[in-house]
């Protein structure tokens, strides 16, 4: 029997096959109503102003610009848009194709493996790096405005209702989601950086988090990158950051430890200074003073050689039992002098003090005076 049904019959009429069937109304927030709806034997999704909202002239262009915006985009991972028509009993209205899946906001209720979570955000750091190829922001970036298909293969980044291009003069003022908007203005980067930290996708992720929400001068220029740093940190062991953040906590640790302690410590260190400087001052005083004591002692005989006269006597030879005399004499003011020395002179400085004398005496007059005697003898008696 054959199959009839590619025939034409009688009051089949072909326009009806272009409107949309099995209509409903899936959400209204914003200013847009989205409606599921049918046609060609598939599903859609329907974007439209909510009706207070249909005759508004700016309202119309912001839905207009989304349209525009979506139809020169085409990438795996964001929503294909088909058309931009006037729909019976909807208005004006976006058409693109029906994303069988969740948000991701719902995604997330439930457990998910760190490798799911890392497929995730590859695929949306892929979708922002094309956008931003063509000189496109989404300017809204947050899990509610990313589907993921029920198999979790794919993700669709959806809803550019405030994006913007290089094009478009409207919307430049500050928008976006609380908590994922960048306090210096719309950032894709920023509202990444948000995402990744909200989907915790490795302990080395925190740097690059770190640097995609910092103050807009510090922050990526551009998702390459961001990507770049983000497979940087996944392809390393992740228990190697750990130990190296283990070991800086350690060493932060040792340091303030030391600093504590020296705190601690400086005081005596200080007092131990001060009194080493004292003692070293105390100590040049002391050899000062016997060293006073040997110049004024050494004076003292130079005085007693001056008045016993025996310099003349010595070249006269007139009395030259005078030498002994004069050496008694010495000898017994400088025995004297000794007994007499301070009570704190130490016994190395009396030591000292006698070694020094002696040695004046010596070198000065006893041995001179022997010099000069031997050296008249051997000329009285002619010999050279």
């Amino acid at each position: 029997m054959s199959d009839t049904s590619l025939f034409i019959k009688p009051g089949d009429n072909f326009l009806n096959q272009n409107k949309f069937t099995q209509i409903s109304e899936i959400r209204n927030e914003g200013f847009n109503t989205l409606f599921r709806a049918k046609r060609y034997g598939k599903w859609w999704l329907i974007k439209a102003l909510k009706k207070e909202l249909q005759d508004d002239i700016m309202y119309q262009s912001f839905l207009q610009k989304e349209y525009d915006i979506l139809v020169n985009l085409h990438h795996p991972y964001i929503v294909q848009v088909h058309s931009f028509e006037n729909i019976e009993g909807i208005g004006k209205a976006i058409v693109m194709e029906w994303i069988d899946g969740i948000s991701l906001s719902e995604w997330l209720t439930k457990t998910h493996s760190k490798s799911e979570r890392r497929n995730i955000i590859r695929r949306v750091i892929d979708a922002l790096k094309y956008i931003e190829s063509v000189q496109t922001k989404h300017r809204d970036i947050k899990p509610s405005n990313i589907m993921v298909t029920n198999n979790g293969e794919h993700i669709k980044l959806i809803d550019f209702g405030l994006g913007d291009t290089d094009s478009y003069a409207i919307l430049k003022q500050a928008v976006g989601s609380s908590g994922y908007m960048a306090p210096d203005g719309p950032s894709d980067i920023y509202s990444f950086g948000k995402l990744l930290e909200t989907l915790n996708t490795g302990f080395f992720t925190k740097f690059v988090i770190k640097r995609c929400c910092v103050d807009k001068d510090k922050r990526f220029n551009s998702f390459t990158s961001v990507k770049r740093w983000l497979n940087f940190s996944w392809q390393l062991p992740e228990y190697i950051f750990i130990s190296i953040f283990i070991i800086i906590i350690s060493i932060t640790f040792y340091i303030t430890t030391i600093k504590s302690t020296y705190n601690q410590i400086s005081p005596e260190i200080d007092s131990i200074e001060q009194t080493i400087t004292q003692d070293k001052e105390e100590l040049l005083k002391r050899k000062q003073r016997y060293n006073n004591i040997i110049t004024n002692m050494c004076n003292d005989i130079d005085n007693i050689v001056i008045d016993s006269d025996i310099e003349n006597k010595i070249d006269t030879m007139s009395n030259p039992i005078y030498i002994n005399d004069t050496k008694i004499l010495i000898y017994s003011y400088f025995n004297n002098e000794l007994k007499y020395l301070p009570n704190d002179i130490t016994i190395e400085e009396k030591q000292t003090i006698m070694i020094e004398v002696s040695t004046y005496i010596q070198e000065k007059y006893i041995l001179r005076w022997i010099e000069t005697i031997t050296d008249k003898v051997l000329r009285e008696n002619g010999i050279n």
